[in-house]
């Protein structure tokens, strides 16, 4: 419809002051909007600071330089511990503990094979340490370098850290011991480094998760380093976090990241104890751990499955199963029966309980929630710290350099690597706070996360530091840091001078830790590991068994008969006293062939059997089957050994059992009675079977006692009941039908000729080679030996051997306090009771045993050979503690066993203004003890 000439006018009009509106308001000008400020992503990448060449010309000098130091100190032989079982299974391909270290024992084989014809196969295994240690040493290095390159500094400075960390790393106690000896926690640190390194390496190269062929070499070498330590794998959360940093920072932008974050956290939690309940169940011990790393791939797909594409995990599982593969070799060659076969794992059900160490699990937790000792008191504080103390300027070596005390040195020195330590944490993250989180996560990890998870007991059988050697590594990054960090508080020209003294000073000290401790660390001439096996062996008659208790009088003897080492060689003893039959000689012979196709060391006759194995079905089957040993036992018999709960108790169970040798004149035989022992253990303490090992020891002596010599090592904790028929030769004591109960019984002989003419003792009395605390307790065995020899003449009055050979004894032990045996016997056969008072005063007293040490030889002693002074030693003791009336009752029991109540009665009236209690106190105690069981 067509506009009247009024609408248009209208229109116009309004049109007209619309403008005029518009013209009054003021006209703002038009901006070209501003982009954000956008994020440096180079923050998150360490950079290429320092020239590539350089870089690894130094990387590979220092790596050069901590080999040399550790082909300087290596051990020549074996050493300690589980040393002895390694380079034994490198050598013959063995199967070790549980769970086994599959990729490290094949590597070595591999050496072996190649240069054992030219080297001795425990140098090669040691050299294995050596080299991996070195690698670690570099790559401590070049992470340090990537860590720093991420700061704005020069490169020299970046590389100067590098260094300092690098030394401070290869010098460290628990590292530089593990790197001149054959064990695994070299190899351990290796693959976390190269780990770490890969990592950074990725972060530094990688754009939008691309390059993510990186990624899948890491996974494979978790679980190749896996097949080396289990604990390989201690660092991976931190890995993930660092893999998954850009997408975390971006994360924690969002409302709901916290949500998630315990969310996720509940879960691992949950899952676990789910699945350990299942577990629990079903009688698998480590499902817990399962459903824990399923539940964490589940989460990792979750966030993570529009990153990575579906090959990448499809590749990373092949991956895994390629790394662990090495895992097959352990009950393929148990199925061969190697020497050393631990826990023998041939079977799907014995290689599950080999993975799962269900051997020591009756000992342990197994639930990570259930603490084995006080977080903080115990496994904080007693083991982390206490370890941590002994890694950088050791008091005791420090001292032994410089004179210095030791504890200034302890607390000065504790102090300055605290500080330096946690200064260069500061500075770090000062410069760059992604750097500095990258690295505190894999701190954490190795440290606190590893206290958590390795959940150590306050009563561990052995210090456990190699546990925590990667978090004192990460803490050698920190100081390398630190020290950079305080040269570069002078930065200045002004402070040039200032700056080089900080460098020399920051470069000096890590050189100063080597030297201090390079003494300590010097295996190159430590033989006495080596001969400690060979000792023991050289003691024993031909084709003798002998019983062991743990790995250092277990690993050197198998050690010292499977490999040819070129400082063994053996001693026969011909046997006496045997009357071997048919059965026992075939036995023997077929395992001399069996040892002689397996071992290629010394004394292969003779059967090393451990009392700690013997709880265990595999182990009799291979002391029955390879080692010759007679066994009577049916195969539900040897079975029940594995019941955790005891029920071979009630199928293994003899009232009483003889041992009966076989000697043409019946005479060598003995009874004990099982029954009667268990129904009087309550008061007299009267031994009698228990434990799985008792019945086998038990069994063992039955079926081979007259066919083949048998002994106990002296370092036998237990000798299951046969204390009273032990006669000692030595380092070991042989099962004999003579039976003493109040004295112990020696072959003065064949001791004579072990301790002077047998046994070796090289590097005990060297004085370039350190004894550690172990070493010191392991030769006082020794020093037993020479002590009996003492006693054995001062009771037979030949004193001038006895004080020649109680000097001998001297030189093996640490106090006069282990002599007191050979003192009492000694002064009172003399007639030099005054030299045996001064004697009493300077080292009973005193000692916090003092009451038991002078009951067992003092009073013991008087009470069963010379009862005329029994009233002077009693009242001394008495005394001495008016407050014990247990002492009283001794004496009260004394009086009426020998008729001596007279003496007893004149005794407490002497003392009795002194003692708090008399003697009608000590009958009260008596009837109202004998009521209270009664009743």
């Amino acid at each position: 419809m067509a506009k009247s000439k009024s609408d248009v006018k209208d229109i116009k009009e309004r049109l007209r002051q619309s403008s005029a509106t518009a013209a009054k308001k003021p006209v703002k000008e038009y901006k070209v909007p501003e982009k954000p400020p956008t994020f440096d992503e180079t923050l998150l990448r360490p950079q290429a600071l320092v020239p590539s060449k350089t870089n690894t010309i130094v990387a590979w000098i220092v790596f050069a330089f901590a080999l040399i130091i550790y082909m300087l100190t290596q051990a020549r032989s074996l050493s300690f511990w589980d040393s002895g079982e390694y380079a034994t299974c490198i050598s013959i391909l063995g199967v070790p503990h549980p769970p086994g270290n599959p990729f490290y024992i094949l590597f070595g084989k591999a050496l072996v094979s190649l240069f054992g014809n030219i080297f001795p196969h425990a140098v090669i295994a040691a050299f294995i340490s050596g080299l991996a240690s070195a690698f670690a040493v570099m790559f401590t290095y070049l992470v340090t370098v990537q860590l720093t390159s991420m700061f704005k500094i020069k490169p020299w400075q970046s590389m100067f850290a590098g260094v300092i960390a690098a030394l401070y790393t290869a010098f460290s106690y628990t590292f530089w011991m593990n790197a001149v000896e054959a064990e695994v926690y070299a190899g351990l640190v290796f693959f976390i480094n190269l780990i770490i390194w890969l990592t950074l390496k990725w972060v530094q190269n990688s754009r939008d998760f691309n390059k993510q062929n990186y990624l899948l070499l890491i996974v494979y070498l978790f679980f190749l380093g896996f097949c080396v330590h289990q604990t390989a794998l201690q660092i991976a959360p931190a890995i993930l976090f660092i893999v998954t940093y850009p997408i975390f920072l971006q994360a924690t932008t969002k409302k709901t990241f916290w949500y998630k974050f315990f969310g996720y956290g509940a879960a691992l939690i949950i899952t676990y104890l789910i699945f350990g309940e299942i577990g629990k169940a079903f009688n698998i011990d480590s499902f817990d751990q399962l459903g824990f790393a399923l539940c964490i791939i589940v989460l990792m797909y979750i966030d993570l499955h529009k990153v990575l594409d579906k090959k990448i995990w499809l590749l990373a599982i092949a991956l895994i199963i390629l790394g662990v593969s090495s895992y097959i070799y352990l009950p393929i060659r148990a199925a061969d029966r190697p020497f050393i076969n631990l826990a023998d794992p041939s079977t799907p059900k014995r290689f599950d309980d080999y993975i799962q160490r269900r051997q020591y699990k009756p000992e342990q937790v197994t639930s990570m929630f259930a603490r084995r000792g006080n977080f903080f008191e115990h496994q904080l504080g007693y083991h982390f710290l206490r370890y941590f103390g002994w890694q950088w300027f050791k008091s005791d070596s420090v001292n032994r350099v410089t004179g210095i005390p030791a504890q200034v040195v302890n607390v000065f020195g504790g102090l300055f690597v605290a500080f330096l330590g946690l200064f260069g944490a500061v500075f770090h993250c000062k410069k760059n706070k992604h750097s500095f989180f990258y690295f505190l996560a894999i701190f954490f990890c190795t440290s606190l996360l590893m206290v958590f998870v390795m959940n150590l007991s306050s009563a561990e059988v052995r210090d456990r530091d190699y546990f925590f050697v990667a978090a004192y590594n990460m803490w050698a990054i920190w100081l390398g840091i630190g020290a950079m960090g305080l040269v570069s508080l002078f930065n200045n020209d002004k402070d040039k001078v200032l700056r080089v003294v900080m460098a020399a000073i920051m470069l000096f000290l890590p050189i100063f830790n080597m030297a201090t401790q390079y003494y300590e660390h010097d295996r190159s001439r430590e033989l006495i590991a080596l001969y400690y096996g060979v000792n023991f062996l050289n003691s024993v008659e031909e084709n003798a068994i002998i019983f062991t208790n743990g790995d250092n009088d277990t690993y050197p003897l198998w050690y010292a008969q499977a490999v040819k080492d070129p400082y063994a060689e053996p001693y026969v003893h011909q046997a006496r006293e045997v009357y071997p039959t048919d059965e026992s000689q075939e036995a023997i012979k077929r395992a001399m062939e069996y040892k002689n196709q397996q071992c290629s060391g010394i004394r292969k006759d003779v059967t090393v059997a451990n009392l700690s194995l013997l709880n265990t079905s595999w182990y009799i089957r291979q002391l029955r089957d390879l080692e010759g040993v007679i066994i009577n036992w049916s195969e539900e018999e040897i079975n029940s050994l594995d019941d955790r709960y005891g029920s071979f108790q009630k199928l293994l169970w003899k009232d009483s059992v003889t041992f009966d040798a076989g000697d043409p004149e019946g005479k060598m035989k003995f009874t004990i009675n099982y029954r009667e022992n268990f129904e009087k253990s309550e008061t007299t303490g009267e031994f009698y079977p228990r434990r799985g090992s008792d019945f086998a020891v038990i069994q063992i002596l039955k079926d081979n006692f007259g066919k083949r010599p048998i002994y106990f090592a002296v370092t036998c904790e237990s000798r299951v009941g046969f204390d009273d028929y032990l006669r000692n030769e030595g380092m070991v004591s042989r099962v004999v039908a003579t039976y003493d109960p109040v004295n112990e019984q020696i072959d003065i002989d064949r001791l004579l000729t072990n301790i002077d003419k047998v046994y070796k003792y090289d590097s005990i009395f060297d004085p370039k080679v350190y004894k550690d605390d172990n070493m010191k307790r392991l030769v006082m065995n020794y020093g037993s030996g020479f002590s009996r020899a003492a006693v054995y003449f001062a009771k037979n009055h030949q004193f001038e051997k006895a004080e020649e050979y109680a000097k001998k004894a001297r030189a093996f032990i640490d106090s006069d306090i282990r002599l007191t045996e050979f003192y009492v016997t000694y002064y009172i056969e003399k007639g030099e009771l005054d030299k045996l008072d001064a004697f009493i005063e300077n080292n009973i007293w005193g000692n916090r045993d003092e009451i038991s040490i002078y009951r067992a030889y003092v009073l013991r002693y008087v009470m069963e050979n010379r009862q005329d002074l029994v009233p002077r030693y009693l009242a001394k003791i008495m005394a001495r503690h008016p407050d014990e009336p247990e002492l009283g009752a001794i004496a009260l029991a004394y009086g009426y066993q020998y008729k001596q109540m007279s003496q007893i009665d004149a005794l407490f009236d002497s003392l009795k203004d002194i003692l708090h209690y008399t003697p009608e106190d000590i009958y009260r105690s008596i009837q109202q003890e004998m009521g209270n069981q009664s009743y």
